[in-house]
């Protein structure tokens, strides 16, 4: 119930639970570009996350169990390239976490052990219509599925 409050709140009212000092140890030493960010970068991008996991749902698919970890994981390369980013509008940022606005029109993150095959089909300029699977490592769509 908290965290659905927590969630209603303007961001800068907000107190999320902060990412635990081992767990974000862990995450730099496992993902050397982030470990390569100096400290001010680290420390700003620590923030968003722990505001993009207070804000997203992550769900494991196909009987995935999603950890701490992982979820982390997936906020810091998701938060990582909005650390030199302009707002939305083009402005300039006084407060970093106007950035997450750029992931304002999603909540839900599935995460899936493996590839996932997506059935597709195109119709050729003769009027056929194929179908085929696809294998694909991820995928995004411009304004959902």
């Amino acid at each position: 119930m908290i965290d659905l409050l927590q969630r209603l709140l303007p961001r800068s009212l907000r107190q999320p639970t902060p990412v635990p000092d081992a767990l974000w140890q862990s995450t730099l030493a496992a993902h050397p570009f982030l470990s390569a960010l100096d400290s001010t970068e680290q420390g700003r991008l620590r923030l968003l996350c722990t505001h993009f996991l207070t804000e997203k749902e992550f769900h494991g698919a196909n009987g995935l169990v999603l950890t701490d970890a992982m979820a982390l994981a997936i906020a810091a390369q998701a938060c990582l390239p909005l650390l030199h980013m302009h707002g939305t509008s083009g402005e300039a940022v006084r407060d970093p976490l106007k950035l997450l606005d750029w992931y304002g029109d999603f909540v839900g993150i599935v995460v899936q052990p493996g590839a996932v095959v997506a059935r597709r089909k195109t119709t050729d300029g003769a009027g056929v219509v194929h179908h085929y699977n696809e294998v694909l490592a991820g995928e995004a769509m411009d304004r959902g599925p």
